[in-house]
């Protein structure tokens, strides 16, 4: 599982560079492919073919070089066998004097591959020592060559072996309730907001009941909403925070523990003083997250819908959660979110924006009929619609049978409902796919520059620069 991968325009990066790759690269690689040292080219994932028949084509018909290329992954089988191949494979490479094309996922999977199997419940022995040598030659002989040097070093770049077996999010279900209750305060302000700010915030008003399309473009902005929620907090309009009566210390140590990111300790200690003695610690531990830390403003300030993240209903495996986009309208296949409140907020805006299927409103409505008291949360789904007509103000003069009613009335009024779509996650989104695992490994595009023997080129669309062997993070 590959965690978090942004959507990029590499289309545009290509064009722009083409003319640099076609030249540059080939020369460098002819000349370090020596026959003492292993040549990688690097290059993001959208370039590898395109790099491939480039350096088939300016060194495999010129200079009789041979170009090799050798992905791996999780997903492959390993035994003694295959070890024994990519060794071979990659030896016959220098000594040919060939040059290898690599993507990024292909050698960070083979260093957390050859992790994994050195844990003691993997058992793997005689394979995990085998793995081992090969990553110690290839520390020593391989001489890497980035293309596109930029991207693939980006810190949002990682790459997550999950280990163990599924089980539920911490924190569940308030992890996500909270999340759509903070959102629903951020519903309640963006009107005022736009209105303070109309330079530095792009708003768009939705239908009834909906919504707002809503991105912050500067950073006082997001200071101004943040303050104004962390009060909401603490005058007790968050469902899921019932404080009571608080005196007027501890209440300014709870807005500025959820709300400020540097908070000093008699603050830090008052505040968890007070949350152990009450259910309310880990919830004020996930606003402090969502607030303080910036995931709130990151997904409105850093992110949009369908450049950054989205829905994929085609995806295999499939998922109901918010995925990174590669560029416009082109979910990532195999990538996800790796922090789970950013994947929970990115979700519940997915569904806000672009709305519930027919399929999924009719399940929704299925599910409300069968609670034991289902006009509490219809009356939630109502509340805020002032468009919902008087026939359709209860429970009772909803009929989801009748295919007229559906079609002018209550697939228009609640397929972008804030408190349908809100149900509708809480019921079957987030049950089902808010999930986590004991433990994970991971690395990134940082751990291609790790420490070697060898030095490391990096080429970006501008300029080359080159690191020397001691470059470390």
């Amino acid at each position: 599982m590959i965690s978090p991968r942004s959507g990029t325009n590499t289309a545009m990066q290509l064009n722009m560079g083409e003319g640099k790759s076609s030249v540059i690269v080939p020369i460098v690689a002819a000349v370090l492919a020596d026959g003492a040292q292993l040549v990688r080219v690097i290059v993001p994932k959208a370039l590898t073919a395109q790099m491939f028949y480039l350096l088939v084509d300016r060194l495999g018909g010129l200079v009789n070089r041979r170009i090799y290329f050798l992905p791996f992954s999780r997903s492959l089988d390993l035994d003694h066998q295959k070890v024994a191949a990519l060794s071979e494979v990659m030896s016959e490479c220098v000594k040919e004097r060939g040059i290898l094309v690599v993507q990024p996922e292909h050698i960070l999977s083979l260093k957390l591959v050859s992790v994994e199997k050195q844990l003691p419940q993997a058992e793997c022995g005689e394979l995990a020592h085998r793995l081992l040598e090969l990553q110690r030659w290839l520390h020593s002989h391989s001489r890497d060559i980035l293309d596109e040097s930029d991207e693939i070093l980006h810190v949002r770049y990682q790459l997550v072996y999950t280990m163990g077996l599924q089980q539920h999010m911490e924190g569940s279900p308030d992890r996500w309730t909270t999340t759509e209750q903070v959102l629903g305060l951020v519903n309640k302000h963006a009107s005022s907001f736009q209105e303070l700010f109309p330079f530095r915030v792009e708003y768009e008003h939705g239908p009834s009941g909906s919504f707002p399309h809503l991105r912050i473009l500067h950073a006082d902005a997001c200071q101004q909403l943040v303050s104004w929620i962390a009060q909401d907090v603490v005058d007790g309009l968050l469902p899921n925070f019932s404080f009571g009566q608080l005196r007027s210390g501890l209440q300014d140590a709870i807005r500025s523990f959820i709300s400020c990111e540097n908070v000093p300790p008699a603050t830090v200690q008052l505040v968890k003083d007070y949350g152990q003695e009450t259910p309310l610690w880990s919830g004020l531990l996930l606003l402090r997250g969502l607030l303080a830390t910036g995931i709130l403003l990151y997904a409105f300030r850093e992110r949009r819908w369908r450049v950054d993240y989205g829905l994929s209903p085609t995806r295999t495996p499939p998922t109901m959660l918010a995925v990174p986009y590669r560029a416009k309208d082109v979910p990532a296949q195999r990538a996800e979110f790796g922090h789970p409140d950013i994947a929970i907020i990115l979700t519940c805006l997915s569904y806000y924006y672009g709305g519930l299927s027919e399929d999924q409103l009719r399940l929704s409505f299925e599910i409300l009929l069968k609670q034991d008291d289902p006009s509490l949360d219809y009356d939630l789904w109502v509340k805020d619609c002032p468009a919902v007509p008087d026939c359709l103000q209860t429970l009772s003069g909803v009929n989801i049978k009748s295919s007229e009613q559906w079609n002018k009335s209550l697939f228009p009024l609640f397929k972008r409902n804030r408190a349908t779509v809100d149900f509708y996650l809480s019921s079957v989104v987030f049950p089902k796919e808010a999930k986590e695992f004991p433990s994970k490994l991971s690395c990134s595009g940082w751990d291609l520059a790790e420490k070697k023997e060898r030095l490391l080129t990096g080429k970006s669309r501008i300029k080359v620069a080159r690191w020397p062997s001691s470059l470390t993070r």
